[in-house]
């Protein structure tokens, strides 16, 4: 059994005919049969197997499988089940009644066909939901009912309107005289609605007219809107450009600041190498300041001596003076007498030799001299340069004037400022 039900969920037309003779007419735990589910399904070729076997049997809730699928809508299986199980009423609820409350208008036509006793309960049901095409149609069903033979309709009246209660079916014999009263209400509500209807379309047919004019203004504004998109596209374009541009230009920007701080980290060793040299040439100022000092105390004792030379010369020229004074006494009295002139003939010959001596001691001591005295101002010319350095450079570490300009160019401009080998000894040590 459950094989069974499985098979028809499934849709297994193999297995179902196979299962077939042993289970058409059962039930399964909720009281459904497979004609049943295959109504909730829609499943037709399930239906067709077990339709004739199982046909007119009611689920737990008092549905038939027409109900079913007239509730639901399924128009095939409609026309299917509706000659097998038409003319139920249970419940006072028809499958035509529920077609029409639930605006299935194709299941009402079919089922108009088979259960004519039905359509002024339909009608109610489908006023009542305002459903104005399932009503306008069934108005007419009812109105060529009543062109029709009055034995039809006295024998169909008998099956109109057939209520059920709970437990037994008991026919009530209703009051027809109200039925057409209320008939004849609806006709001339119905009239009016035609009436209206007519108004509606006259009113459908200038929105048309509307919908036209606007159709025509939305197909000119979709051609702007296509402009627009165009002209957005351009625009999305010219976005992307530009902001590869700006990524170009952020990583030059990026580049630049690496390239910055490069050059700073220079400028850093920069100032640090030139702090260190400068240090170095104060030091060196210094060593040239006490060679200086002790220059000039050498050129001092030099002085010194000099003038204890030039006193010693002085001594010796009134010396040399008063021995040629003593030569012309020694000439004169030569002249008295030639032997004592020879003698100091010799004499005269032996000072002027002595005078000689003298005189290039003389030369000697003023070549000293003047060397000293070039060797002085060289001293005092350095001093002076030196002095002159040291104010550039403490002007130039002040004014930073080597900032932002590479290592080379700011050698080669020390290089030109610094006149003393020294210097330039340190600049080419630096550059090294």
């Amino acid at each position: 059994k459950v094989q069974w039900f499985n098979a028809v969920q499934q849709g297994d037309l193999s297995a179902i005919k196979r299962l077939a003779p042993h289970y058409l007419g059962s039930r399964n735990i909720q009281g459904l049969t497979a004609l049943h589910i295959a109504a909730q399904a829609n499943n037709i070729e399930v239906a067709k197997i077990v339709a004739k076997r199982e046909s007119r049997m009611l689920t737990s809730s008092h549905y038939s499988a027409l109900m079913i699928a007239a509730e639901c809508g399924f128009v095939e299986l409609v026309d299917l089940l509706a000659p097998l199980e038409s003319k139920l009423l249970i419940k006072n609820t028809s499958a035509l009644s529920l077609a029409a409350f639930n605006n299935h208008f194709q299941c009402v036509k079919i089922l108009c066909q088979h259960e004519p006793q039905e359509i002024i309960n339909a009608f109610c049901q489908a006023r009542s939901k305002k459903h104005f095409e399932t009503t306008n149609y069934l108005q007419q069903q009812m109105r060529s009912c009543e062109q029709t033979d009055d034995s039809l309709m006295e024998e169909e009246s008998d099956e109109l309107f057939m209520l059920l209660d709970q437990e037994d079916t008991i026919p009530i014999q209703i009051d027809i005289d109200k039925y057409t009263q209320k008939i004849d209400e609806l006709t001339a509500q119905m009239d009016v609605l035609n009436k209206n209807l007519t108004d509606s379309n006259q009113m459908l047919q200038q929105a048309v007219s509307l919908l036209k004019e606007e159709q025509s203004e939305v197909s000119s504004l979709q051609k702007q809107l296509q402009t627009k998109e165009k002209r957005v596209l351009l625009i999305q374009d010219s976005n992307i450009k530009i902001e590869q541009h700006l990524q170009k230009a952020q990583k030059e920007n990026l580049q630049l600041k690496e390239q910055i701080s490069g050059l700073d980290e220079k400028c850093i060793t920069l100032q640090q190498k030139l702090l260190k040299a400068n240090q170095h040439q104060r030091l060196q100022i210094d060593d040239y300041s006490k060679q200086f000092i002790s220059y000039q105390k050498q050129t001092e004792l030099l002085k010194t001596e000099i003038q204890q030379q030039q006193q010693t010369l002085e001594n010796k020229n009134a010396q040399i003076n008063e021995m040629e004074q003593l030569t012309d006494q020694y000439i004169q009295e030569a002249y008295a007498n030639k032997e004592e002139a020879k003698m100091y003939k010799k004499q005269i010959s032996e000072l002027e030799e002595q005078i000689i001596d003298y005189q290039c001691q003389n030369d000697k001591l003023q070549q000293m001299g003047g060397q000293m005295a070039e060797n002085l101002q060289k001293l005092m010319e350095e001093q002076q340069q030196s002095k002159q350095v040291q104010r550039q450079y403490e002007s130039q570490m002040g004014e930073s004037m080597f900032a932002d300009k590479p290592v080379e160019e700011v050698l080669e401009m020390l290089e030109n400022r610094m006149p003393s080998n020294n210097l330039r000894t340190v600049i080419q040590k630096l550059r090294s």
